[in-house]
């Protein structure tokens, strides 16, 4: 009873974590499943072009999520609460509304600029795609309802929401029960933005914030104090992105929509590892403040050794192994496709193993506000990527692009373990 004690008094943030991802996970395989099984192979590789850009659509926050939290945590850590947390969180709410209604405003002006050159091919298919997109860019303020419980250490209740918004839209899409990508795509649409608004007026009524003082000066000071290192977590998140989830937007553009499902499924069920892993890992974020704002480093130098050494490694090595040797089953299974290529497979273990271990490094780092070593680093990885991409194109086909990311995530590593190191050592905080 006592161990059961201690596992959930130490590690109760990270199991409510990985529980979270755990429903999200299994929304989106199953989400697949269903789609996979209802649609045509072209329709069903432009369902995972949708999700793509769905997945991406949180960039374009500018990374200010992060930041707000970090500083909330770590000033309250130290108790040096000089403004009144609420009223930052307003300046906070507002100016991811200006953001929201100026992509539109964009989106719409780029769209009548260039008649829809842009969109025409997917309008052949999907019904109503600008009004979609609108739908879309309208979430963008309403989805950091999650940060708002973050910045008031409700990282459970976070988390917990985040589950339920997956599994709201499994069931959208589980009752639209049709053949039709228009159906799926709107329903899907609709419902994502929907749960998003209802979220985020629980949460500010939970939390009982006020948005109704306005104060336009106060409002650019208060962003001006968490920007800085937002817009650098930003930068670091956009090249990340465009280098794990955009690789299926480099299949079809150098390889052809046709391809995009086979590399699709292969990529998903390797996701699960780091999907997991960070899962595991992030919640370590507000522990790594924590220590550092109380001069805890010998602590802190534990955690990540155990986090290496005990969970990082023998996680992707043991899981891993065995989604590679039945691989095919699992596709099949999930899917009802033939996928078999071990090729792709040991590609995407080892590039997972990599990434684990770089995140692990990345997670500390961003807890300390310390961006400007990984936004270079990321400038570097992706420099490498198109080199070894450009090298290696010809060999494996549209799985050059994982390939590509194992010689530049062996440099990555080697330079983060060096800084994480040296900052550790030095006692280094920037937030």
């Amino acid at each position: 009873m006592k161990l059961l004690y201690s596992i959930y008094n130490n590690y109760n943030e990270s199991l409510v974590s990985v529980f979270s991802r755990s429903v999200t996970l299994f929304s989106v395989f199953f989400i697949t499943a269903i789609v996979s099984r209802e649609l045509n192979d072209d329709d069903f590789a432009l369902w995972t072009i949708f999700i793509t850009f769905i997945n991406l659509l949180p960039l374009l926050g500018f990374g200010l999520n992060t930041g707000l939290v970090n500083k909330l945590t770590f000033l309250n850590s130290k108790k040096k609460l000089k403004f009144k947390v609420k009223d930052l969180i307003s300046s906070f709410l507002y100016f991811q509304l200006i953001i929201s209604i100026i992509l539109i405003l964009a989106f719409l002006l780029f769209n009548t600029i260039t008649a829809n050159n842009y969109l025409i091919e997917i309008s052949k298919k999907i019904i109503y795609i600008k009004i979609l997109i609108i739908t879309l860019l309208i979430s963008i303020p309403f989805q950091i309802f999650t940060t708002l419980l973050y910045s008031y250490k409700k990282i459970n209740i976070a988390n917990i929401s985040i589950a339920a918004h997956s599994f709201i839209l499994l069931i959208i899409i589980y009752l639209t029960n049709s053949n039709n990508l228009n159906d799926y795509v709107k329903n899907y649409t609709y419902m994502y933005t929907s749960a998003f608004i209802i979220m985020y007026i629980i949460t500010i009524s939970y939390l009982r914030i006020n948005l109704f003082k306005i104060n336009i000066l106060k409002y650019i000071t208060d962003i001006k104090f968490i920007f800085t290192k937002s817009i650098q977590f930003w930068y670091l998140s956009v090249i990340s992105n465009l280098l794990s989830t955009g690789q299926l937007l480099f299949v079809g553009f150098f390889f052809g929509v046709k391809n995009i499902a086979a590399y699709f499924l292969i990529q998903k069920i390797f996701s699960l590892l780091n999907t997991f892993h960070l899962a595991f890992i992030s919640p370590y974020n507000i522990k790594f403040i924590n220590n550092s704002a109380k001069g805890n480093w010998v602590q802190t130098r534990y955690l990540l050794n155990n986090l290496l050494f005990k969970i990082t490694i023998p996680f992707f090595i043991i899981v891993g192994s065995l989604i590679f040797v039945f691989h095919s089953n699992l596709i099949y299974l999930w899917s009802e496709k033939v996928v078999t290529n071990y090729l792709a497979c040991s590609l995407f273990l080892i590039s997972g193993l990599m990434l684990g271990v770089t995140n692990l490094f990345s997670v500390y780092l961003n807890s300390m506000g310390l961006f400007n070593f990984q936004v270079k680093m990321a400038i570097i990885y992706f420099v490498l990527f198109f080199i070894f991409f450009m090298i290696s194109k010809d060999y494996f086909n549209e799985y050059s692009i994982i390939f590509s990311t194992i010689p530049s995530l062996s440099i990555s590593i080697y330079f983060y373990y060096r800084y994480t190191k040296k900052v550790i050592n030095q006692n280094t905080v920037s937030i």
